[in-house]
């Protein structure tokens, strides 16, 4: 019931599962769904409730009844439809070739057999053409703008066959890889002295996913080899390994079933409040009914926009000549800096955070970043305003040969001590150290950067009104996008009309850098008086967006022999892209000390400013940082010292700490030791393969911010009841709650409620969607509000006694009793609070390859007395599934001479999907109850799970010690940080040529 949390990928989850049930003909094992699903995407939920959803319909059943609302009844028999009508077949035309001519003189011809596919070569000449099959490659190098004649040669069954002859296996080019699996599978099994093709069918099942391996071609595998010979084709290595001899010195890793455990309380006399219910939106959202900001349909007049951006640092802009591109079909205008009738910047100084720093809309000077804006074009369509954003001619004037550092690294490097803006240290006088009975150590983490990766990309459409303009921002500040937009359009604020369905996804991308598009958006739509929708590329996404802030700490300890800290000294950094605007290093620093005895620590942190966007925000902001800081520190004293890991920490705890009681307990409820235990006894029996275990603890701290109302109107005929609120549904359930606690309050049915779009009108001024905190704002705020329609209520339900709750609500109307309130929370109402939690994670490596499997996580996190244990659950998993990702997958990779990322879509950049997570993932709230500064005694969950995914890297780092050790090397601290990726797992685990001779 936590399958769905944004949305936004679930239509497609429903497809592929769709697909595969119809593939399989109902008869789909639970292996198969989590094959199937290895292609999509999730950045909400963590995989898990989608991957048991889809496996309750896994069955050996060979048939099974159609959906009721898919039978189609014949009109001339009236019976069910049987999908051979000879009416119907007597109308194809097997074998027909098509041609097809578009507007652009472009061509499309679907062949059948060879000699078409050259009786159209023999026409086209030279005209640059494409032979489509899969068309996978697009996703790799996307397609040539110059093509005109596009081939659809899938059914041209001379490339789809396949023989056996004398020692040979003839594989027509156009089979897919899927088919080239099967085919492998099967001749293995009938031929012996084929047995060789298992294995090969046994990689190919690696390569890609489903989804593509479905598509995709022998031969697109290998012309896209052939075209791009940087492009790592499996397909092309194996065949071409075919002729040689193989020694394999290990097995791969084999993933088993996948499964989940929750563990929550409910208490009955509360609900809905604490009961585990469905999300308000989710049959909506799973059966593609959801709306979203591009699910409007085309306004009258419509235009869409795509920025123009700037390429070369170290310069300025000098000219922006946007002549070609205006001349192409559909352009209709370019706008820049120049045409802005207001102020040029997005951010503003005036907000409930302080934002210093002016980020341009249209960059007018010095250009700070590779991919940053200088215009907007818009176009009839957004093809039209893709291609045309190309072709505007910007002319650089070079005021600099600096060194080009989008990196921390790259400034530390270049020591370009410029850029770093230090801020005062943290720090108390110092214990005085005995240092005969100390032991010093230091060490350096780094960690990278990530990106947001929203399923539903930046986006916008603004709509010009007579008296002003709708604005629909995927936002999660409205406030800051009506404020801002109305200052850059020299508008009132009052003119603009802001509404926000839901996001498919957030996590901080949609905070301050929503605005930025916005403000495009709204000024080509002021301009142009039309409506004008811009939808971002991945590739524009990752590169003009800002991404979670990357950080490197340096650190000395000097420690006694048991693990306790005399004297620590960290100094850290974090890149903050072009500005300054979003604060994270004073929060860090914060965190670093917030779960020990600290008052002999000295903590600097420093900002530094990169040729990078500026960064923001992203999921446990801050947190993340501070927390890996001081747990690694731990983990390095009791790598130093021998004293267990678990032990260190709770040496340097203070006493009236919750985590002294919850960590051994969790220890023995995980049965950590017995499977320590069982861990060194795999490493000491394996050389190539390698397990480790560990545990870490959390303290997250809870604050407040800003104010946001809501409103409550009850409906008196039939007693419904609609709320709008200040917050942003994300994908963390924040509707789902409100309507619990406004069911609870009012004492009436889940049913009779139904939340409405979040407006400007109805909130003003609210502050962002963050922080984990809004949801419990929202039901606060609704709580209050439905307080006060009881005392309305109160007299007429005294005088009616036990009436039905309608008849209560139209006795109100009738004696003109208002049924509508609206409330505003604000930061003074609640109080700050902690969060407590622990996680344990076990690991499996292959030494040779540095694949890596996480075999269990345990994660034990304190929610208070949970509103809604579902959504709980589900935001935990799928925040500690985002850290997987920070910790193993996602890489950001820079081109150091100009700049430009790299890695800036699916294809070299990998969040976690659906075989990437804990094959035994187990979820235990503790729902004590006793958090009297929360709201109906909850906390928060959006977050905190997060910062406990280092324990990935802890386990991995116990397995990476093993194998260091089985190599004759010294036992030397492994230092590992964001992202430890196969490879860098694999240079970490101590292996050399030597060690793979034969003896």
């Amino acid at each position: 019931m936590n399958g769905s949390q944004c949305g936004y990928c679930s239509p497609g989850m429903v497809m592929t599962m769709y697909s595969l049930m119809k593939s399989k003909q109902g008869a789909v094992s639970m292996e198969d769904v989590e094959n199937a699903l290895g292609g999509n995407i999730c950045r909400c939920t963590g995989y898990r409730p989608i991957l048991d959803a889809f496996k309750s319909l896994a069955s050996v059943s060979e048939k099974e009844l159609p959906d009721i609302e898919e039978l189609k009844i014949c009109p001339k028999t009236n019976t069910a439809c049987s999908a051979k009508c000879p009416v119907a077949a007597s109308l194809i035309e097997p074998g027909r070739t098509v041609h097809l001519v578009a507007g652009d003189d472009r061509e499309w011809h679907k062949v059948y057999t060879l000699a078409e596919i050259f009786s159209i070569f023999s026409k086209i000449g030279t005209r640059p053409y494409m032979l489509l099959a899969g068309n996978t490659a697009h996703g790799v190098y996307r397609r040539s703008e110059s093509l005109q004649v596009f081939i659809d040669i899938t059914s041209v069954e001379e490339l789809r066959n396949y023989f056996l002859r004398t020692g040979e296996l003839i594989v027509g080019a156009n089979v897919t890889l899927t088919e080239f699996i099967e085919i492998l599978d099967k001749t293995a099994k009938k031929r012996p002295n084929f047995r060789y093709c298992g294995e090969i069918a046994r990689h190919l099942r690696l390569i890609a996913n489903p989804a593509v391996r479905n598509a995709g071609t022998i031969a697109g595998n290998l012309t896209l080899k052939n075209q791009h010979p940087q492009f790592p084709s499996d397909v092309y290595i194996l065949l071409e390994a075919l002729g040689a001899k193989l020694i394999v010195g290990s097995a791969m890793l084999q993933r088993p079933l996948s499964s989940g455990q929750q563990y929550y309380d409910t208490n009955k006399k509360n609900w809905p409040v604490t009961k585990y219910v469905p999300k308000l939106e989710g049959l909506a959202q799973t059966s593609g009914e959801a709306k979203y900001t591009n699910d409007f349909p085309p306004f009258p007049g419509e235009l869409y926009a795509t920025f123009v951006v700037a390429t070369q640092l170290n310069s300025t802009i000098g000219k922006i000549d946007p002549t070609e591109a205006l001349k192409l079909p559909g352009v209709v205008a370019f706008y820049s800096a120049k045409h802005i009738p207001g102020v040029n910047n997005f951010m503003s100084d005036g907000m409930h955070i302080y934002f210093p720093d002016v980020e341009e809309i249209f960059c007018s000077g010095r250009v700070l970043f590779h991919g940053q804006p200088v215009g907007v074009i818009v176009a009839e369509r957004f093809d039209q305003a893709v291609r045309a954003a190309k072709q505007v001619n910007i002319i650089y004037e070079r005021i600099s040969d600096e060194p080009i550092c989008p990196t921390i690294k790259a400034v530390l490097a270049h020591r370009s001590k410029d850029r770093i803006v230090s801020q005062p240290a943290s720090s108390r006088t110092s214990q005085q150290v005995d240092v005969q009975v100390s032991k010093k150590l230091q060490g350096t983490l780094e960690l990278a950067g990530q990106y947001h990766y929203t399923l539903e990309p930046q986006t916008c459409v603004c709509v010009p009104m007579e008296n002003g303009m709708d604005v629909y921002a995927a936002t999660q500040f409205i406030d800051l996008v009506q404020v801002a937009i109305a200052a850059a359009l020299n508008v009132p604020e009052n003119s603009l009309n802001l509404t926000v369905r839901r996001l498919g996804g957030g996590f901080g991308a949609k905070l301050t850098r929503s605005s930025h598009i916005a403000c495009a958006c709204a000024l080509a739509a002021h301009l142009s008086r039309r409506p004008v929708r811009f939808i971002m590329t991945i590739e524009a996404n990752m590169s003009t967006i800002g991404k979670r802030y990357s950080c490197v700490s340096n650190y000395q300890v000097e420690v006694d022999s048991k693990g306790k800290i005399l004297k620590l000294a960290n100094n850290f950094m974090q890149d903050y892209g072009c500005n300054l605007n979003e604060n994270v290093v004073d929060d860090a620093k914060v965190v670093f000390g917030l779960s020990y005895n600290s008052s002999a620590w000295k903590v600097e942190g420093s900002s530094v400013l990169t040729d990078a966007p500026s960064n923001t925000w992203m999921r446990a902001p801050a947190t993340t940082e501070g927390i890996a800081m001081v747990e690694t520190i731990m983990e390095h004293i009791a790598w130093i010292t021998g004293v267990d890991p678990m032990q260190v920490r709770l040496s340097n705890m203070p006493a009236g700490s919750k985590l002294v009681t919850l960590m051994p307990q969790f220890r023995k409820d995980v049965e950590f030791d017995k499977r320590k235990q069982a861990v060194d006894e795999f490493n000491a029996k394996n050389r190539w393969r390698k397990r480790g275990i560990a545990m870490v603890p959390m303290q997250f701290p809870l604050v407040h911010y800003g104010a946001l109302h809501a409103q409550v109107s009850i409906y008196a005929k039939d007693g419904t009841v609609a709320i709008s609120h200040g917050g942003i549904e994300i994908g963390q359930g924040i509707n789902t709650k409100a309507a619990q606690v406004a069911a609870f309050t009012l004492g009436i049915p889940l049913e009779k409620i139904a939340i409405k779009p979040s407006t400007s009108m109805t909130s003003p001024n609210a502050a962002m969607t963050g922080g984990s905190m809004t949801s419990e704002v929202v039901c606060y705020a609704i709580k209050k509000a439905c307080e006060i329609l009881n005392t309305r209520l109160q007299p007429v339900k005294d005088e009616l006694k036990a009436a039905p709750w309608e008849k209560i609500t139209q006795t109100c109307y009738a004696r003109d009793i208002d049924l509508s309130v609206l409330y505003q929370y604000k930061k003074s109402d609640l109080k700050p609070y902690s969060i407590w939690g622990l996680s344990c994670a076990e690991v499996e490596i292959d030494v040779l390859t540095g694949q890596i499997q996480l075999s269990r996580v345990d994660i034990l996190e304190d929610t208070g007395e949970s509103i809604s244990p579902g959504i709980d659950v589900g935001q935990i998993e799928g925040a500690f599934v985002m850290g997987i990702g920070y910790w193993l997958t996602e890489v950001l990779v820079y081109d150091m001479s100009n700049g430009a990322l790299l890695t800036n879509r699916s294809w070299n950049y990998k969040p976690p999907g659906a075989k990437d997570i804990p094959v035994d993932f187990r979820i235990r709230l503790i729902q004590t109850g006793d958090n009297p500064s929360g709201v109906l005694r909850s906390k928060a969950t959006g977050e905190p799970a997060l910062t406990m995914a280092i324990v990935v890297v802890f386990a991995l780092r116990y397995a990476l010690r093993s194998a260091q050790k089985d190599a004759g090397r010294p036992d030397d601290w492994i230092a590992l940080g964001s992202a430890s990726t196969p490879d860098k797992i694999f240079l970490k685990a101590s292996n050399a040529y030597e060690q793979y001779k034969l003896k």
